[in-house]
């Protein structure tokens, strides 16, 4: 009976799919391996382009927003999105990581802070992408954080395959 409580309680571990997010009028796609997000919402003006979806249940969130500066290399990408986000006071300073490999530039980082009277924490992670005059910034986090919340969020954004 014990083990059947255990059971119960234990969160749901959720099966990774593949997301495709279609940037508008590019020509290119997204994949990426996620958790089921359940609440998404797109928007597009031009070659701007919005993205959020997110998981109640999961506590996972990804953002796409495009831009057509800093688009001429990923690293460029990086730098013109990385730069705001060094303005952040709830980036945990000395937690990021940076890396790349032929589909992006990475950063990963805590944040930590208070939002609305209660403290919270989250592992947050970044990929960046040029392609065809768009940089593309990918944003995955995860909250409540966890032991795992940081290689979790660090795996969705490596999984991302650009699609044309």
């Amino acid at each position: 009976m014990k083990i059947l409580a255990i059971l119960l309680l234990a969160p749901l571990v959720a099966v990774a799919e593949i997301q495709y997010i279609t940037i508008p009028g590019e020509g290119w796609h997204l994949a990426l391996n996620t958790p089921p997000l359940t609440n998404t919402e797109a928007k597009s003006r031009g070659r701007i382009f919005r993205y959020l979806a997110s998981s109640v249940e999961t506590g996972v969130t990804v953002s796409v927003n495009t831009e057509t500066q800093g688009s001429s290399s990923n690293a460029e990408c990086r730098d013109k999105y990385w730069s705001k986000q060094q303005a952040n006071p709830m980036l945990v300073k000395g937690s990021e990581t940076v890396f790349e490999d032929d589909t992006a530039y990475y950063s990963t980082y805590r944040s930590e802070g208070v939002y609305e009277g209660q403290p919270f924490k989250t592992a947050n992670a970044h990929a960046y992408i040029a392609r065809n005059g768009i940089c593309a910034d990918v944003h995955v986090s995860h909250w409540p954080y966890t032991e795992e919340s940081e290689s979790m969020v660090a795996d969705i954004v490596t999984s991302i395959a650009v699609v044309d």
